[in-house]
């Protein structure tokens, strides 16, 4: 479940040691969590992550009063994902919304390393995706999927395709 993993991993891996804003349309609403082990520098791939999230953040509508989580490392992503029910063998999980809880978790180590070969989303379709749950405010993939496309459609941002869940 949501709650009891998300408040197992602020007590026990916090603090936040970095606190990033977007200033988007005058306003500050969205914040990045990155976490980290007591007295653990920020590590300079997890500001990269940090880096390329509030670029590629740019591009999308965002949401008022809504909370993202970049985790940066991939250990810490593969235990949310078992932690919070959303394991299935052979099938990654690149970001996940909380639409009760106003939190999106993100896959930093996703956001700078994109690999071709594998069919894997483009970091800005995996923002695109996740944003869509939360404008849409719908826990359905394909209506998300669907919006998602059409952002990038009228955008810059690169594409590649994404593999359908068995």
């Amino acid at each position: 479940m949501w709650v009891p993993f998300h408040s197992r991993l602020i007590s026990t891996v916090l603090p936040v040691l970095l606190f990033l804003s977007i200033a988007h349309a005058q306003d500050n609403r969205v914040t990045i969590w990155t976490f980290r082990g007591h007295d653990a520098a920020i590590s300079s791939e997890c500001s990269n992550q940090a880096r390329e999230f509030l670029r590629l953040a740019q591009a999308f509508p965002l949401p008022h009063d809504w909370h993202f989580i970049l985790v940066c490392d991939d250990f810490t992503w593969r235990r949310f994902v078992r932690e919070t029910g959303q394991y299935r063998a052979g099938v990654e999980v690149y970001g996940s919304t909380n639409l009760l809880g106003r939190i999106t978790y993100i896959r930093g180590w996703a956001l700078t390393h994109v690999d071709l070969t594998s069919g894997a989303p483009s970091p800005a379709r995996i923002m695109a995706h996740e944003l869509a749950h939360v404008i849409l405010g719908t826990p359905d993939d394909r209506e998300a999927e669907a919006q998602a496309i059409a952002w990038l459609r009228d955008s810059d941002l690169p594409v590649y395709p994404i593999r359908e869940a068995p």
